[in-house]
């Protein structure tokens, strides 16, 4: 910046998205701009580029004691310099994905410097492994928390153990799937039963599952969960249809899920099922101890499809 250009001082949002920076040490412009901001509140950078594509790039830190919203998407590949080096005191909700510092000192120093918040949304891009693995720092003011799991993996469903024991007091949890063609490994209740204690569920409320297929490790894992976690209150999972658009399977992982043990005496168990990315219609509604089956029909592409009502006679 210029020499005595006293930055914005009235500036409390600022989106940067897909822009590129224009020249050698940009980075470290930006960081002094975003410094000199001091009522900053609300900061995005997402996918920035950087001059010539440079592969090898300046870091420069975000320095806003004032901010309260913060999002970061540096994925594998989109490095722009960007580092979380300092604690942001105020901070209170965060969405990171930071795959191309994965395996650094930076990336747990980002973790240890937003550990106030009280939101967060970790996303991964690249990896289908648990890269929340050896965050030690304790988020003990988080309370909602978004990650997405690879399903066919071991390793990546264990970001949820991590995730729950550095952040104790986690009341709602979203999961998003990652869309693999198959489970390589094979996840069951023992394996699970090994890797996560059942404690680690005590505090959660609402849990809600998106992007699910008929696939055993995502249905293990679900009832898993149900059979855990004591205090929930709701659990909501969407489904999505296969290619050939037949519900078969989608009435049989209904059914799995009304049957199977809960450890929650208040739970209310919702799916859904959507096509092309479109929610098409709420199936069930469950209140474990006083079953009930709501049957839905909803119109898809132009037919029009009853899902589970075989099932309603059996809990009605």
């Amino acid at each position: 910046m210029p020499p005595g250009f006293p930055g914005f001082p009235n500036l409390e949002r600022l989106y940067l998205v897909g822009v590129t920076l224009p020249y050698a040490r940009a980075g470290t412009q930006l960081e002094h701009l975003i410094l000199a901001s001091e009522n900053l509140a609300v900061l995005e950078l997402s996918n920035l580029g950087t001059m010539d594509g440079a592969v090898v790039v300046d870091p420069w830190a975000i320095r806003a004691p004032n901010l309260r919203e913060l999002s970061v998407t540096m994925p594998m590949g989109v490095d722009f310099g960007c580092r979380i080096t300092e604690a942001l005191p105020k901070l209170e909700d965060a969405y990171i994905s930071f795959d191309c510092v994965f395996g650094t000192q930076e990336f747990l120093d980002a973790f240890q410097n937003i550990s106030t918040v009280n939101k967060l949304c970790f996303m991964v891009a690249e990896f289908s492994i648990n890269m929340l693995e050896g965050i030690t720092c304790k988020f003990e003011n988080l309370r909602e928390a978004s990650l997405n799991i690879d399903f066919g993996q071991l390793s990546s469903v264990l970001s949820i153990d991590s995730l729950l024991k550095f952040a104790p007091h986690i009341e709602h949890l979203e999961i998003q799937t990652l869309d693999t063609e198959l489970d390589k490994e094979k996840i069951d209740e023992d394996s699970l039963n090994s890797e996560i204690s059942s404690d680690l569920f005590a505090s959660l409320k609402h849990v809600s599952l998106t992007g699910a297929k008929h696939r055993e490790n995502q249905m293990c894992f679900m009832k898993f969960l149900l059979s855990k976690a004591g205090s929930l209150q709701t659990f909501a999972v969407t489904f999505m249809f296969d290619d050939d658009g037949k519900s078969e399977w989608f009435e049989n992982k209904c059914k799995e899920l009304i049957e199977c043990q809960k450890a929650s005496p208040q739970l209310l168990l919702t799916a859904k099922v959507t096509q092309d990315g479109s929610c098409q219609g709420a199936i069930l509604d469950q209140l474990t101890g006083h079953l009930k089956v709501q049957i839905l029909i909803y119109e898809s592409k132009g037919f029009v499809q009853m899902i589970c009502a075989r099932l309603a006679p059996m809990y009605i």
